[in-house]
């Protein structure tokens, strides 16, 4: 599935004004002292992802993931990665995803299965992570244009600092793709054997995010015992940098999120559009302004993540971010 972005209109943020009031986690750009790499492939470690196909058509469930085992292909050892919906892994009614290996901060992969759990068509080795690119290097994976690397980072989740590589696609605004030790965190059609960043622009897609990581969930009676590296119901705005679902204004625009819908004003009935942009740029929802100061932009069937609302005049841009929840 090499489904690419529907709608290719893409939108430049070319002034942003302001700031809206947000709940950063703690982030620096420099390696911060005690920080240590979390390798992606270990065992032990379960993934939990949450798929749908649109909130309309009802369309959800879960899955996980669990590296077991070691093999050897072309003198190389790989760790064996199984994709199930037990609650424990049970190879006998699993699904194998694929063999990864991991060298000095570098994730390769023999990918089986793409993130619905249909079968990929590509067969070989593909670089899927690298913690060691450097801004500027472009993301290719099975010779598809994934991003440029905008900047590496580091983020204090839960008491731990973490690496974390910032994309951008075109003149998309930037996004946050990969953590050390969690892989891709950005909702998408991809997982993470195949860390693909788009997210469709159309509401019947097959869309795909990380649950949480945690150390193998073990039952002791009632009691679970799990420790997690990550929750997205917890982790998931502070590490994408949160905003407050209520008003947030920044230079004259304010937006009201309610349930499917964002209210955006601005200060002048100067504007003409107003947008609504995934990560990435792509255009999921537009108004036509006449006249009007205010407009109203659906998020209906959306994935939830960091969206930009954009009000559009004839000189300038204003816009600002806002969590799609």
């Amino acid at each position: 599935m090499r489904r690419k972005i529907l709608y290719l209109a893409m939108v430049c943020v070319g002034c942003v004004f302001g700031v809206m009031a947000q709940r950063q986690v703690e982030t620096a750009t420099e390696e911060p002292e005690g920080y240590e790499y979390v390798p992606i492939v270990r065992e032990g470690i379960e993934w939990g992802y949450g798929w749908s196909v649109s909130p309309i058509y009802g369309k959800t469930s879960a899955y996980y993931l669990q590296f077991e085992g070691d093999t050897v292909i072309g003198n190389k050892t790989y760790k064996k990665c199984y994709r199930y919906n037990s609650w424990h892994l049970n190879k006998a009614n699993s699904k194998f995803a694929g063999f990864v290996r991991e060298e000095k901060g570098k994730v390769y992969s023999i990918t089986k299965l793409q993130a619905d759990g249909s079968p990929i068509n590509f067969m070989g080795e593909q670089l899927i992570y690298d913690f060691t690119a450097m801004p500027g290097s472009d993301v290719m994976i099975n010779g598809d244009y994934y991003g440029t690397v905008s900047r590496i980072g580091y983020i204090n989740l839960r008491g731990r600092w973490r690496k974390a590589i910032y994309l951008r696609m075109y003149d998309s605004p930037e996004f946050l793709y990969a953590v050390d030790g969690l892989g891709i965190v950005y909702p998408s059609e991809g997982y993470l054997l195949n860390p693909f960043p788009d997210r469709l622009a159309c509401t019947v897609c097959f869309t795909n995010h990380l649950n949480y990581v945690s150390d193998y969930p073990q039952c002791d009676g009632s009691e679970y015992n799990a420790v997690y590296d990550y929750r997205y119901d917890e982790d998931y705005e502070q590490i994408m940098g949160s905003v407050e679902d209520t008003k947030a204004e920044t230079a004259g625009l304010s937006v009201m999120q309610g349930d499917g819908w964002l209210r955006v004003g601005g200060d002048c009935d100067c504007y003409r559009r107003a947008e609504l942009t995934d990560a990435k740029g792509a255009i999921v929802d537009a108004v036509e302004l006449s006249g009007g100061s205010e407009a109203e932009l659906s998020t209906a069937g959306l994935s939830p993540g960091v969206y930009v609302v954009s009000l559009i005049s004839d000189t300038t841009v204003r816009s600002v971010k806002v969590l799609v929840k």
